[in-house]
């Protein structure tokens, strides 16, 4: 486990890096360190990667648009988002209006769900 800032949390656990906001404000400086931590964790490989962003209700534009871009997505084959929040929901629902990943993405409530659609993104 490499931890990032205040217990966030980045691992790679049964072919899937496990990501763990514990921000509830995420800013480019934040997210530049993780976006560092997890690309020394891939090297040159690919995974699907959970995102647990329930502790989160604010991601500012300058992040939104690391978050979205190339190197924010290198190493990764999709993404499955952990919300509990109908703000999250929008949140989420607002930000794909506007940016187009090169990898699929998909919003869950339950951490369950989305390591088992997680699973058809493993490396095999």
């Amino acid at each position: 486990m490499i931890l990032v800032k205040n217990n966030t949390s980045i691992e790679l656990n049964d072919g899937i890096i496990h990501y763990k906001c514990t921000e509830e404000q995420v800013d480019c400086t934040y997210l530049n360190s993780c976006i560092n931590k997890k690309l020394d964790l891939v090297e040159n490989n690919s995974y699907p990667v959970f995102a647990d962003f329930t502790r989160t209700s604010f991601i500012n534009r300058e992040a939104r648009d690391r978050l979205m871009g190339n190197e924010s997505l290198k190493g990764v084959s999709a993404v499955a988002v952990l919300i509990e929040t109908k703000v999250q929901y929008i949140i989420y629902k607002y930000i794909m209006m506007f940016y187009k990943p090169p990898v699929t993405i998909n919003v869950f409530w339950k951490k369950q769900k989305a390591i088992e659609w997680l699973q058809d993104f493993k490396i095999k």
